[in-house]
């Protein structure tokens, strides 16, 4: 099977192998001569016989275990494997991780893939779908005030999250997307945010947003609560829940060099291919594991105090 020797690499070393070859579309489809032809184009645009096999293998290192496998296919642009990106060596976000780092996980989408892969299923061919997709893509264009491939092709597509709290206090948490260009995507935040921004102002290359997430109309004008905060700084949009986080992460000097990072976190990325398009990292030994036992205790406590105010209110 040219398929089994394609994935041959992924099948070695392991205590246990799985393959899985991927029919082609027509053998999924079954007779296609009775199908819809809007059915039939869409199976056809989504270009599923582009994927050709899934194969890993699992295997035990000493005290590791450790699973690894792949999605092997034709990677020519126009298939399923746009949604992907291209990969990095060294993501943006890479410059904020320290020694003092828990929790670090990135991921590497390809957004105007997404975009142009379902466009391409829901309007071509004749598809009855064509209209409403039409329909909610100017709706949305009409909202941003600008083309979606525009708004889309603002982000890198880098998205994550980062930690520093040793009991994973959600108020320290970070989240992370990449822009390309800081004066367009501000732009577009304050169109898309515009009935819920509070506040704004700029430190240096940085600017602060502040979020109204709830609020309602009353004889003095609006009451807003429940803030949340983002920064803008000139490649990546960062947002949490307290502005402390931000303002204390974004104070420090923004790591240069690999000799930055953790030393098992860089240990470990070595272990893989050059470019990745995820990496997830969490240092166990940080964890202090009864302040994050209260600090889930608490966060269950809330929650249930919450829903038990929101049904007397009801």
């Amino acid at each position: 099977s040219e398929a089994y020797k394609e994935a041959k690499t992924l099948l070695s070393g392991g205590l246990l192998e799985f393959f899985l070859r991927v029919p082609q579309i027509k053998d999924m489809a079954g007779d296609t001569s009775t199908s819809a032809p809007e059915l039939n184009a869409m199976w056809s645009n989504l270009k599923l016989d582009s994927l050709h096999v899934f194969a890993g293998h699992i295997s035990l290192e000493g005290a590791r275990t450790r699973l690894q496998g792949g999605i092997l296919g034709d990677t020519a642009e126009g298939s399923l494997f746009d949604i992907w990106s291209a990969g990095q060596s060294r993501p943006v976000s890479f410059a904020f991780v320290t020694p003092e780092t828990v929790y670090y996980n990135e991921s590497q989408i390809n957004l105007l893939g997404i975009y142009n892969t379902l466009k391409r299923v829901l309007t071509s061919g004749g598809s009855n779908m064509a209209p409403l997709a039409k329909t909610l893509e100017n709706a949305a264009q009409t909202r941003i005030g600008m083309p979606l491939p525009d708004a889309l092709a603002l982000t890198t597509g880098e998205f994550g999250t980062l930690q520093t709290s040793p009991a994973l206090d959600a108020d320290k948490k970070i989240f992370f997307a990449g822009i390309q260009n800081k004066a367009e995507s501000l732009k577009l935040i304050r169109t898309i945010l515009s009935d819920r921004l509070t506040s704004e102002r700029s430190e240096g290359s940085v600017t602060y947003l502040k979020i109204s997430l709830k609020g309602n109309q009353g004889a003095t004008g609006v009451a807003q609560w429940k803030f949340y905060h983002l920064a803008l700084t000139p490649d990546l949009l960062l947002g949490a829940s307290k502005s402390e986080a931000l303002h204390g992460m974004l104070a420090q000097p923004r790591a240069a060099g690999a000799n930055s990072l953790p030393a098992n976190l860089t240990a470990a990325r070595a272990q893989f291919p050059e470019k990745l398009i995820g990496f997830s990292y969490c240092d166990f030994q940080k964890l202090d594991w009864p302040a994050l036992q209260q600090n889930w205790k608490s966060q269950v406590n809330k929650a249930a105090g919450e829903a038990k105010n929101a049904d007397e209110a009801r």
